[in-house]
């Protein structure tokens, strides 16, 4: 993962990793967390609730680090998406 922006400069980054254990998910994610804030860039976190317990314990409430915990975001991809574009 980097937090370098889309391959056209001009959108969101979405990547996958895969980790086994919260140990490896937070070796993933901090870096990636705190190099989008180092860069002034801003940050959502979409991600099940146990994960995001796990980020906001590690970057509470910094700036430009946004949540979100609707569960059920995927149900309509669509919805999803406009709000992703909205924020």
């Amino acid at each position: 993962m980097s937090s370098s922006g889309s391959a056209s400069g001009n959108g969101f980054l979405h990547e996958t990793a895969l980790y086994g254990d919260d140990d490896e998910f937070l070796a993933i994610v901090t870096p990636f967390i705190r190099d989008g804030v180092a860069a002034s860039e801003p940050i959502l976190v979409a991600l099940s609730e146990h994960n995001t317990n796990l980020v906001r314990q590690q970057f509470g409430g910094i700036d430009g680090v946004t949540y979100t915990s609707d569960n059920n975001r995927y149900k309509i991809p669509a919805t999803t998406i406009r709000a992703y574009q909205d924020a």
